[in-house]
């Protein structure tokens, strides 16, 4: 291997998982120190991730061990700048500083070996160095352990901890919650009923699926109406719950997700509430109560455990289809 060999295997192997960058926002916070430099080096030495400081380019040697560890050093440091550069989208920190840090300028390389001669240089990894603060502070007024969840996008899809979420609900709920951070509270109730009716619907479909032939239900039935764009939210969700009640069919997928149908309508609760107070964005309509900070934090904090419950037993049916 030559070293544009070497470049090319480090440009075709530097990812940055979304869960990286969560992790790295975590330890920003959990171990937060002002200087830049001093967190990211703790972070990467927390990850493991530590920079080679020479790759040896020799045919008696694999390079591909230096080159991974390489390809992971430069991961995880992207990783902690971009959780820097979010949690200060989320004002969760601050610069303290006009002077930016970047680091990775170089990696040097080396054909030399013990008992032979060789040539030694280096190329640049200034393409994988994101510039951040050189400084930072944290906000006096919010306490990370408590506001995060509900301010940040990543860690609130950590606390739901569900890695098979449909995407359309995943999506609404990640601008449900940037919505309710930048005080739009009308905005975050409708993404939280956007991913509300994607969940509903996405586990009555399941359900209609499991359905077997000739039974006192009629799944194919069921599916059409919860795919017609004519039928309203509400009386999907009642053709969910109606169907969910007939135990004669749905007894196994009941034992399997652990999900029972007082569970399922409690989840109906607060899916009406969500579809209650997202209503108002409708000319003239006013919701029973205000929609305030506090209420409808509340109502995102409850979409935890009802997503969850919709989505163990989407999952039970999909298993039992």
């Amino acid at each position: 291997m030559n070293d544009y060999e070497a470049k090319r295997y480090i440009a075709e192997h530097v990812k940055v998982p979304r869960l990286h960058v969560t992790i790295a926002k975590g330890f920003i916070l959990k171990n937060f120190h002002p200087t830049t430099s001093d967190l990211i080096n703790c972070f990467l030495q927390s990850v493991e991730a530590k920079m080679p400081q020479k790759l040896v380019l020799h045919p008696s040697v694999d390079p591909v061990p230096t080159l991974d560890a390489v390809v992971s050093a430069i991961s995880w440091q992207l990783s902690a700048c971009e959780a820097i550069w979010g949690l200060i989208a989320n004002a969760a920190v601050f610069p303290a500083s006009t002077n930016m840090y970047g680091a990775h300028e170089s990696l040097q390389w080396t054909t030399v070996v013990p008992g032979s001669g060789g040539s030694s240089s280096g190329f640049s990894l200034e393409e994988y160095s994101i510039q951040v603060p050189d400084r930072l502070a944290l906000p006096k007024s919010s306490n990370p352990d408590v506001d995060l969840p509900l301010t940040d996008p990543d860690f609130y899809l950590k606390e739901l901890n569900l890695p098979g979420l449909v995407p359309a609900v995943e999506t609404a709920l990640r601008e449900a919650v940037q919505c309710l951070r930048h005080g739009l509270y009308l905005a975050c109730l409708a993404m939280l009923g956007r991913a509300s009716e994607a969940a509903w619907i996405e586990t009555g479909l399941a359900l209609a699926s499991a359905i077997p032939a000739g039974s006192s239900i009629d799944g194919t039935k069921i599916g059409d109406q919860l795919q017609d764009p004519f039928v309203g939210i509400g009386r999907k969700i009642k053709i969910v719950l109606d169907s969910y009640s007939h135990q004669e069919v749905f007894g196994g997928i009941t034992r399997a997700s652990g999900v029972k149908l007082q569970d399922l309508r409690n989840c109906v609760v607060w899916a009406d509430c969500v579809r209650e107070s997202r209503n108002s964005i409708h000319y003239g309509a006013e919701p029973a109560m205000s929609n305030s900070y506090e209420k409808v934090a509340t109502l995102l904090i409850g979409a935890v455990p009802h997503i969850r419950l919709l989505a163990a037993l989407r999952e039970a049916a999909r298993k039992n289809a």
